[in-house]
């Protein structure tokens, strides 16, 4: 329900409409059922292929987006930051460690039943393939999640300088 919430949002972003309240809740919900009618068929119709294949023109989009985001980000010279505003915002509280706590329980509960996830196990060619995409993955997804941690640092200093 998350990814849907999200799309719908972003989505609602870019055609900009808010998306709190109103007339504007119910266009983000129309969005969010659009998405879900065009999953159900392209998925009922070319099964886990076809998903595959969805998931591929996914990695390659977020791939230029993270590309596009890291430029937008090191080029603009307002969010270069000190040694010690990167410090600042790097230093572990009690708070950061209760973030990571429930966001590392709230991610493994939510991978361990995702369906899409076990579909792939079961469906991988042998142990062998399985075992070298998830050695691919795992970098791939820390280095991806290292930098969203970075941006976000660098977001915090742009929102206390404001």
């Amino acid at each position: 329900m998350a990814e849907l919430t999200s799309i719908a949002n972003v989505y609602a972003l870019l055609v900009n409409k808010s998306t709190f309240g109103g007339e504007n809740f119910q266009y983000t919900t129309h969005i969010a059922v659009a998405v879900v009618i065009f999953t159900i068929f392209y998925t009922s119709v070319g099964g886990l292929p076809a998903s595959i294949v969805t998931d591929k023109v996914q990695a390659f989009v977020v791939m230029a987006l993270v590309i596009l985001l890291f430029f937008a980000v090191v080029l603009e010279p307002d969010n270069r930051i000190t040694p010690a505003e990167y410090s600042q915002a790097s230093n572990a509280t009690v708070d950061g460690l209760m973030a990571w706590v429930t966001l590392v329980i709230a991610i493994l509960c939510a991978e361990l039943f995702n369906q899409s996830s076990w579909q792939r196990v079961w469906a991988a060619e042998d142990m062998k393939a399985l075992r070298r995409g998830y050695l691919y993955a795992i970098p791939l997804i820390f280095f991806t999640m290292v930098f969203f941690g970075i941006m976000g640092m660098i977001a915090c200093k742009s929102l206390y300088t404001l």
